[in-house]
């Protein structure tokens, strides 16, 4: 009932992770001039591939046609298992992905994708079907709008991001011989759909 239902709602907590919107690009152009048969084959192979990247395949929430929400709390980025457990290893995990599409989409066998990326302090796993997960929250939202923003083979991420994974990277640059860091843009501020104040974020291509 609902004195049910707002009691839960009380009880929530917020969850602080990494919000990331994976989007494949113009598929919807080549599912009309290549054919069902030829999309499907693409978008199978481009789904394999994202599979593969074990931080989207262990946190991925939800598909949404042709584009994936994942949603990595900071418990679990953090885990020492594997080379992908801060801020900056993440980004240059998604990257690397992303450059792999764009490189792979040659060959006429997958998609090219663009990402967004987010750190959240007002995430909440909140649910409305048994047995499934998902998170909600302003910043999910601002990770959204910031795939829209976003252009082909390029990842998007919010200056709060930014700011954790720089001091993480300070923290291991002496041993980096390169990093996807050198080539992110400057500081961009604008306004996104929604949202009441300036968003400021930047970019790699």
């Amino acid at each position: 009932d609902k004195n049910e239902i707002e009691e839960k709602i009380d009880m929530l907590q917020p969850v602080n992770g990494t919000c990331i919107f994976l989007d494949i690009t113009n598929s919807t152009d080549i599912k009309y001039n290549k054919g069902f048969k030829d999309w499907m084959l693409l978008l199978k192979n481009t789904f394999a591939l994202l599979e593969l990247r074990q931080k989207i395949k262990d946190n991925t929430i939800k598909f949404m046609g042709d584009a994936i929400m994942i949603f990595i709390p900071d418990t679990i980025l953090f885990q020492k298992e594997g080379s992908i457990n801060n801020y900056y290893s993440l980004l240059e995990e998604i990257y690397a992905t992303v450059d792999l599409l764009q490189m792979l989409h040659d060959d006429e066998k997958h998609m090219k994708c663009k990402a967004a990326l987010h750190y959240c302090e007002d995430a909440y796993n909140i649910t409305f079907f048994q047995k499934s997960d998902d998170y909600y929250g302003k910043g999910i939202d601002l990770t959204a709008r910031l795939l829209y923003r976003a252009k082909d083979n390029s990842v998007i991420f919010s200056e709060q991001f930014y700011l954790k994974a720089l001091k993480e990277f300070n923290r291991f640059k002496s041993q980096k011989t390169s990093s996807c860091m050198n080539n992110i843009s400057d500081r961009y501020t604008e306004m996104f759909k929604g949202i009441p104040h300036p968003i400021e974020f930047r970019c790699l291509k």
